[in-house]
């Protein structure tokens, strides 16, 4: 995000209180760095171990930062504001923004300015290599690079442009908006074909911010009010992301369906990160503390999102992802089970990018595709766990060698349990941004809000999964029908299981789902009014399952880093790898 937009925005952030009450990130994003004196606006890397970061107030001041990771540490460079960035390599560096020192150049050594012909802020920067590069920015700017110098290729007259991308040096795309007597103002996309600059035709939305594509004939962008919109190579359209008070300013992503867009919430300045499977967007994480600007990763499994929080606290911040693999918004823990009816969990992984399904000790198949996800559990009742996915593009279910039907939407997460008793699982979801749970044939309730994590089960032994969701904000835990508890902060990931056996003492209902959480960043298990023990550390992903035959689950991690599975009192063993889901409980 940059330039007026930049200045508008600020201005509003900087005569607000500083936020209190905001949540950590998503279990597989954490803060590397924070407490800069400084607000940053955008990140670029030449690999996951050489990343820049830029920034810089707008009021009361005007200090510039430029911070750099080698891989080890992070540490400040002399720098002044700069709100854009792109390199062509590790020594080819170049960065943007306002003043005297608005295009400057990093060498391998140092930084240092470089003459062009703009007058007045650029706020965005990509180029086809070293010799090929464009800035774009206020009073309509486009500047070009071609090794020797800067010049000018045109302007776009009143129109401000904010973010430029291009699949090559004569298919570009800048983004931007026309200004009107108040904002939102009317968003604008320019097209460079290698001859001119052209305007593109786009659907009415506002101020659109920033721009990436995986191709020429795939290209996203963003803005504000939750504004995307997707150019398939013949038309632009509206891509539909709720709740719609969303600031998007940022995007970028590893592939045409692996999207990442960071922004914040416009009534509470809170930070978010979404993501899109190349079809549906849903929320990664929000209620950051900080606003979150830039965004832009090595790979799809090692990302970073700058921002930073209002004044007058000015503290800036660096998130990273670790490539935890992304699944509905909220989803934590996928139920299956049993794959060969001996009465045992067993250790399995579901492979997405390729819809690879391996058992260890059973077999493998294919069945699915990237972007789907995997829903396993007993559809038709016979005591095995059937293989099956959710494509939530279509709101497609497939149940392997079973069935295949509609139910749901592309922001719905999938919920299968046995509602009503009969001793297979009932397809549902839940509506991540409505609280409503739809099972079915059966029912259709609303019950939890937006940021809740769906975490059915049966909680009261009747042999029914109860609807039940779990509040990350404040560890609050609701199960309709039965009981509300709080246990768990921010930041814990919700393993409710079957723990312990309630018999002699209550014969009617000897197993029970108990609240559970796992803290990532300790290790710790925490079951509620039973035990605490630390067991995984961070980056493994909770996988409590009935491992032994006892009818009780073991508490298990999965180490997405080397593939082990280590079940706590019975055997650690190496079956899957980064990226994989793992698929059983």
């Amino acid at each position: 995000m940059s330039g007026q937009a930049r200045l508008r925005i600020v201005l509003f952030i900087s005569l607000i209180p500083v936020m209190t009450g905001a949540r950590p990130a998503h279990p597989g994003w954490s803060e590397v760095t924070s407490g800069v004196p400084n607000t940053f606006h955008d990140c670029w890397g030449s690999s996951g171990t050489d990343v820049f970061v830029v920034g810089g107030e707008y009021w009361p001041d005007n200090d510039g930062i430029i911070y750099h990771y080698d891989g080890s540490v992070w540490s400040g460079m002399t720098g002044t504001t700069l709100y854009g960035i792109w390199g062509a390599s590790a020594i080819d560096v170049f960065a943007v923004g306002p003043g005297a020192d608005r295009v400057r150049h990093y060498d391998g050594n140092s930084w240092s300015s470089m003459t062009n012909p703009a007058t007045g802020t650029l706020n965005a920067v990509w180029g086809a290599c070293g010799t090929d590069v464009v800035a774009v920015g206020e009073s309509g700017a486009i500047i070009r690079y071609d090794g020797v110098g800067w010049v000018e290729m045109t302007d776009v007259g009143d129109d401000t442009l904010y973010g430029i991308w291009g699949s090559a040096g004569n298919n570009i795309f800048a983004v931007g908006s026309h200004p009107l007597p108040a904002p939102p103002y009317e968003g604008r996309v320019y097209h460079f074909n290698g001859a001119g600059w052209s305007p593109m035709t786009i659907p009415a939305v506002g101020d659109l911010i920033a721009v990436w594509g995986s191709s020429g004939t795939d290209v996203y962008a963003v803005g504000y009010y939750s504004t995307i919109i997707h150019y398939d190579g013949s038309e632009w359209s509206v891509m539909t992301f709720s709740p719609p008070d969303r600031m998007l300013t940022g995007i970028w992503g590893s592939s045409g369906t692996d999207i990442f867009a960071s922004g914040w919430e416009l009534s509470t300045y809170r930070g978010l990160v979404i993501h899109c499977n190349g079809s549906c967007w849903g929320i990664m994480t929000d209620g950051l503390a900080y606003t979150m600007n830039g965004i832009w990763g090595a790979s799809g499994t090692d990302v970073f999102a700058v921002g930073g929080s209002a004044y007058p606290t000015r503290n800036a911040a660096i998130f990273h992802y670790d490539g935890i693999p992304v699944l509905p918004p909220t989803h934590q823990v996928i139920t299956s089970g049993d794959y060969n009816g001996d009465g045992k969990s067993d250790i399995a992984v579901f492979r997405p990018d390729r819809g690879l399904w391996a058992v260890r000790g059973l077999g493998r198949t294919y069945f699915g595709r990237a972007g789907d996800i995997p829903v396993s559990g007993d559809y038709d009742g016979d005591g095995i766990t059937d293989i099956s996915i959710f494509r939530p593009s279509i709101g497609l279910w497939a149940v392997k060698y079973v069935t295949r039907f509609y139910f749901g939407d592309c922001d719905d997460i999938p919920v299968a349990a046995d509602y009503d008793g009969g001793g297979s699982s009932d397809p549902a979801v839940y509506g991540s941004t409505t609280g409503l749970w739809a099972v079915r044939g059966l029912t259709r309730i609303y019950y939890g809000i937006a940021g809740d994590r769906p975490v059915p089960g049966d909680f009261n032994g009747d042999q029914k999964a109860e609807m039940a969701v779990f509040r990350p904000s404040s560890g609050l835990w609701s199960i309709r029908g039965v009981t509300r508890a709080y246990f768990g902060a921010a930041g814990d990931r919700p393993v409710p299981g079957v723990y312990r056996w309630y018999a002699p003492y209550d014969t009617r209902s000897p197993f029970r789902a108990e609240i559970a959480v796992f803290r990532p960043q300790s290790g710790l298990w925490a079951v509620r009014r039973l035990s605490r023990c630390y067991f995984g550390h961070a980056g493994d992903r909770p996988v409590p399952g009935d491992f032994s035959g006892n009818s009780l689950d073991e508490i298990a991690v999965f180490r997405p880093s080397s593939g082990l599975w280590a079940i706590r009192g019975l055997s650690r063993a190496y079956f899957g790898s980064s990226g994989d889901i793992p698929v059983t409980r």
